[in-house]
């Protein structure tokens, strides 16, 4: 009995996780806002301009198909103009309740597909969440990658110990 418990209890809190994650997948996808000091004019692509994207890439041979679909599977794709350069800028985030260092290296793995598909563009990597693991917070500030929370952007050297 007490095995089953803690079975159940097992599975309701993955359930939770997912359903948290979810809910912050879909504020981050719905609201651009979010992104506006990391780029100017920030824009979130919809699934036609992300396909779009990822079709051209393939097409230029730039992208493989199994880099276009692993492009495709990031969470949140957002174009705006780089804020250093005012040039064509992309974010690639990847959400979650809580970021852990799989998100961090989605977020690093995603942008650079998203180099090589826009080589003339500046791509950001960037891991959105309201908590961040203390081993991700540091593999962010190792790789590069930005800490996204309620809108409050971190760069990698920002991003709390």
């Amino acid at each position: 009995m007490a095995e089953a418990i803690r079975a159940l209890t097992q599975r309701v809190s993955d359930l939770d996780g997912l359903t948290r994650g979810w809910i912050h997948e879909d504020r981050y996808r719905t609201r651009s806002r979010r992104y506006r000091h990391l780029l100017l004019d920030p824009h979130i692509l919809s699934v036609e301009e992300r396909e779009q994207l990822l079709r051209e890439a393939e097409a230029a041979g730039r992208l493989t198909a199994e880099e276009a679909a692993e492009l495709d599977e990031s969470d949140v794709l957002v174009r705006g103009r780089s804020r250093a350069t005012g040039g064509e800028a992309f974010l690639v985030v990847e959400v979650s309740a809580k970021v852990d260092t799989d998100d961090v290296e989605r977020a690093v793995e995603r942008a650079e597909i998203l180099r090589k598909a826009r080589p003339e563009a500046e791509v950001i990597p960037v891991a959105a969440g309201p908590e961040i693991h203390p081993l991700a917070a540091r593999a962010a500030r190792d790789q590069g990658v930005w800490w996204l929370t309620d809108g409050r952007p971190y760069a990698p050297h920002e991003i709390p110990e």
